[in-house]
């Protein structure tokens, strides 16, 4: 899945903005993925309670 605009953390008071958001299904999908891009940052599960992991309108 594949989708654009914003993400929140899991208690909801963090939003975080990418330009892409990618949720692959499978090992193979994320290796294409990987594979295809020029960078990559891993939200991982949201549990920051600040911005730090906020890739920002351009990442």
């Amino acid at each position: 899945m594949t989708g654009t605009g914003t993400v929140t953390n899991w208690a909801g008071n963090v939003a975080y903005t990418a330009k892409e958001v990618h949720r692959p299904e499978s090992a193979g999908a994320l290796r294409a993925l990987v594979a295809g891009s020029a960078k990559v940052r891993a939200l991982g599960s949201g549990h920051s309670f600040n911005e730090i992991a906020d890739p920002g309108p351009d990442g």
